[in-house]
């Protein structure tokens, strides 16, 4: 009898051992399948954000449109992610970097079961079962980068096209940047007179460099020339100058000075 009792005894703890084991392999399970979903679901935001840029990062908060949801569950519907396992999406500040282009981050989480109030909704590390980050610094960064090296192209391809005039004219006392009527020394009939800031596809510019009208910059904003004095350019006498710029999401500018070039000597 007592043989049957301890037997008793050792099949329950290895049943209840079992079960427990059971049930930490279902965690496990579960927490990787959660984990893979949060994963997917960053890489579906991470191309959303890097196509839409001026809308991540272009006022305090993203700003999603026709879309009247919290903003974490609006940027969920925009890029198409399956709302799942309760997951929460925190949106973090904009963020300034020392080289001036701004960006956010955004995490992806799913709470822990026992967590509670405030613990669902706001995320810290401590109360999440799983989570994945959005950085948009390296995006913001790549379209920075990317806005700056066409305002370069651009600067050098007027010098380039100045140089080539020159070679021509020989005369540095006329202003390839100006039309004839923009002032007395104006010489090209292609340039608008850009008293103010222009847009490229108005300013002539693509005409006198062959280059293509409509272009935009990264973010989806205008490229804009100024050739006037009023803009800080130097049109009185060689060598004469010309603005190139273009505006950022967040409010900032970026830009470039096309410089005629005089041959030292």
């Amino acid at each position: 009898m007592l043989f049957v009792v301890l037997l008793a005894g050792v099949a329950s703890l290895f049943i209840g051992a079992y079960t427990a084991e059971l049930g930490g392999v279902g965690e496990a399970a579960t927490q990787r399948r959660d984990q893979d979903y949060v994963n997917r679901a960053a890489t579906l935001l991470a191309a959303w954000y890097a196509a839409h840029p001026q809308l991540m990062d272009g006022s305090t908060q993203p700003s999603i449109p026709n879309c009247s949801l919290p903003v974490g569950d609006c940027l969920m519907q925009a890029a198409g992610i399956p709302e799942r396992h309760g997951v929460v999406v925190s949106v973090g500040p904009r963020q300034t970097t020392p080289n001036g282009y701004d960006y956010r981050s955004i995490t992806l989480w799913i709470p822990k079961p026992d967590a509670t109030g405030s613990q669902r909704t706001q995320y810290a590390a401590q109360y999440a079962l799983v989570s994945a980050a959005v950085d948009g610094r390296p995006i913001e960064r790549a379209l920075w980068v990317e806005a700056n090296r066409a305002l370069a192209r651009l600067s050098a391809q007027l010098v380039s096209a100045y140089a080539a005039w020159l070679a021509n004219t020989g005369d540095i006392a006329n202003d390839w940047f100006q039309p004839t009527g923009c002032g007395p020394y104006g010489d090209n009939a292609n340039f608008v007179c850009a008293d103010t800031w222009t847009n490229l596809a108005q300013s002539g510019l693509p005409i006198a460099l062959g280059a293509p009208a409509g272009r935009l910059n990264p973010w989806g904003l205008p490229y804009q020339i100024c050739n006037a004095a009023a803009c800080g350019a130097s049109d009185q006498g060689a060598p004469y100058s010309l603005l190139l710029r273009t505006a950022t999401p967040w409010g900032g500018l970026l830009s470039q000075t096309a410089i005629e070039p005089i041959a030292a000597g």
